[in-house]
């Protein structure tokens, strides 16, 4: 999970404990893009919205653009109300979109639509 807020990486990290995960946190798109080049991969990204150095706009456009990541499951988080974060997201190639505040049980619904969640 990506998230620049330590306070959203803790709470998104204890639900997906929750949830059976196993859960590794960057503060930024270009740390974790890093870590995916080099070989790291994950079930699904949660990747916030607006953050400094890299978004998760642009995250999920590298990780799109690259072929190597081909499959590689990606949530954007905002905490935007506006359908248009959405749209966007969706047409830059995130498998989802979560808007905060959540529930455990929305993330879950999420988690089970991509089939990395068996209830």
């Amino acid at each position: 999970m990506i998230d620049d807020a330590r306070v959203v990486r803790m709470v998104l990290s204890g639900t997906m404990r929750q949830l059976g995960f196993e859960v590794s946190e960057a503060s930024d798109g270009a740390e974790r893009l890093s870590r995916l080049r080099g070989g790291s991969r994950p079930d699904v990204i949660l990747v916030d919205c607006h953050m400094p150095q890299m978004d998760g706009f642009e995250f999920v456009r590298q990780v799109r653009g690259d072929p190597g990541l081909a499959g590689v499951r990606l949530i954007l988080v905002t905490g935007e109300q506006d359908d248009g974060v959405t749209g966007q997201a969706l047409a830059d190639g995130a498998d989802g979109c979560l808007r905060k505040p959540f529930t455990r049980e929305a993330l879950g619904r999420q988690l089970a639509d991509l089939g990395v969640l068996v209830a």
